[in-house]
């Protein structure tokens, strides 16, 4: 088989998707998430954490603080593809963090966003998702070049 066929297979072939679990095994606290592709998500997650630039504030602390020994990364469930597994996911995602409770001293879930971490694929209202305050930068430059060139037409 020569390296293209291999490549389109591989990117042909559907992710486990489904919801995880990070666990620091030293005080029990766990994050819940899910993503439609397991394997990815947990990957970014690791490496993220080794990089020192995981945004979950409180599981990176930890991480730096026990070590990398110290957690455990775990497939909870596994879902079979399906066209779209959107809903599916979060059903599963509420279910577990209902069972699992991972808020204040029992996680690193944060109770006013459901979500723990998911990867998205719809776009985003936000040039830059994860840094707010750079959005409203953005959007006021845009903006100002708007201002000075009354010409030009602004892009919705």
């Amino acid at each position: 088989m020569d390296r293209k066929t291999i490549i389109r297979e591989y990117k042909s072939t559907p992710r486990p998707m489904g919801v995880y679990q990070i666990k620091n095994r030293i005080n029990g606290k766990v994050l819940i998430g899910s993503s439609k592709n397991l394997p990815g998500i947990l990957n970014r997650f690791r490496s993220e954490l080794k990089l020192g630039s995981c945004r979950n504030i409180a599981l990176q602390k930890e991480w730096k603080q026990f070590g990398s020994d110290a957690f455990e990364f775990k497939e909870l469930e596994v879902l079979k593809p399906l066209d779209d597994p959107s809903e599916d996911l979060k059903i599963l995602e509420e279910l577990w963090t209902e069972k699992l409770s991972p808020y204040d001293d029992k996680g690193y879930n944060n109770k006013s966003k459901p979500v723990a971490y998911r990867d998205r694929e719809e776009p985003h209202s936000s040039p830059l998702p994860h840094h707010a305050a750079y959005g409203s930068v953005l959007r006021d430059s845009a903006d100002a070049r708007q201002k000075s060139n009354p010409g030009e037409r602004k892009a919705e």
